[in-house]
């Protein structure tokens, strides 16, 4: 990701900072995160219903109640070119 940043001459230093991390959740916080997905939030009130109803049987049966959720989250920061950013006008 950094070199990317680089290859555009638009930025310099770069800093790339990839960390993964988890989030235990019990079957109904995990619910409640699936009604916020819009595809959820689409189905009719019966199949989300269902469907809601067999994920928390599921998890509840086969995972004790609770799951972990496995995120990754990438943080890029670049200091910006001045001199590639300056225009034929001002550049000296």
């Amino acid at each position: 990701m950094s070199d990317e940043l680089l290859v555009s001459n638009f930025f310099i230093d770069p800093l790339v900072i990839d960390k993964y991390w988890s989030h235990r959740m019990s079957s109904d916080d995990y619910i409640d995160l699936l009604a916020t997905f819009s595809d959820h939030r689409l189905l009719h009130d019966d199949p989300r219903t269902a469907l809601f109803a067999a994920q928390r049987e599921i998890i509840d049966r086969e995972y004790g109640s609770y799951l972990e959720r496995l995120y990754r989250s990438i943080l890029c920061m670049a200091q910006r070119n001045e001199r590639q950013s300056e225009t034929p006008s001002t550049a000296q």
